[in-house]
């Protein structure tokens, strides 16, 4: 089983030639078919749509017993935040800072 590197090689450069040779039409069908495509979908999905009518959502219902307790934990929740703005913490790097001026 001996492989010949140069009967690829010659192989490779024909179907390259043939490519080359052949480019304008493949782009022109390329085109075409992007064409046909970009067509259908446009009319599948643009013109399909306008035709139908647009479905009625109902509005939400908005459940009270479940916004009250949501309310209760916010508010809750607020007032621990603000009681920790009040609060003052200790630094804890304020004795290193004094220990290495001295």
């Amino acid at each position: 089983m001996d492989i010949k590197i140069d009967k690829i090689k010659k192989l490779l450069i024909k179907l390259l030639n043939k490519f080359w040779h052949n480019l304008f039409l493949i782009l022109i069908f390329l085109l075409l078919l992007d064409l046909i495509l970009g067509g259908i979908f446009f009319q599948k999905f643009y013109l399909g749509a306008r035709e139908k009518e647009p479905q009625i959502i109902l509005p939400l219902k908005i459940n009270q017993v479940l916004l009250e307790k949501f309310s209760f934990q916010y508010s809750k929740r607020e007032s621990i935040f603000k009681e920790s703005e009040e609060k003052e913490y200790p630094d804890p790097f304020q004795g290193i800072i004094a220990e290495e001026i001295d």
